[in-house]
């Protein structure tokens, strides 16, 4: 951090492309950090990893699954997790917040959704059926493994972070005006 904001514009950050999650955590990091870098699109985000390997980029803010096979391989360094708390998969990489990035958080999830006007009864068992298999230890090794944590919650739960998330990236894209692609 140091270095890019003594250095302004001379750091770059690759993405899976433009408004991809890669490029919107990077204008997240950019907003909070009071740091001016600059963004170079990829097709994908591990082509940016493939180019910062290559020295192409500086660095690429990536999803830990995807991740996680160079991290492994030692090709590529973690330098933070942008979840509150570190990761299982990996113990010894610190925070965003533990690194001096407070309240930078960006995770990736996935949610399991059907169509609107489905009948409540329905929702309610595919929650319910959700919830136990993510309590399941053969999902929760499965997916820690991957990189990933399981969660759950009630569909109002889920409704309310959703609009919070929405909220919340809109502004981040306004803020850094990245166009919308059609």
């Amino acid at each position: 951090m140091e270095y890019a904001r003594a250095n302004p514009g001379k750091l770059n950050f690759g993405s899976g492309g433009i408004g991809a999650g890669t490029h919107l955590a990077g204008e997240l990091l950019k907003s909070i950090a009071k740091i001016n870098m600059v963004h170079v699109p990829y097709n994908g985000a591990i082509l940016a990893v493939t180019g910062m390997m290559g020295g192409e980029i500086d660095m690429v803010l990536i999803g830990a699954p995807s991740a996680l096979p160079q991290i492994r391989a030692g090709k590529v360094k973690a330098l933070a997790v942008l979840s509150k708390e570190r990761l299982s998969t990996l113990p010894d990489v610190p925070t965003s917040k533990e690194s001096g990035v407070d309240n930078y958080v960006v995770t990736s999830w996935f949610a399991l959704l059907a169509p609107a006007g489905t009948q409540r009864e329905v929702v309610n068992r595919l929650n319910s059926e959700w919830t136990k298999a993510a309590a399941m230890p053969t999902t929760v090794e499965r997916m820690r493994s991957a990189g990933m944590e399981p969660l759950s919650s009630t569909p109002e739960q889920f409704s309310e972070f959703l609009k919070m998330e929405i909220g919340r990236w809109a502004k981040v894209i306004k803020e850094a005006n990245i166009p919308k692609i059609d």
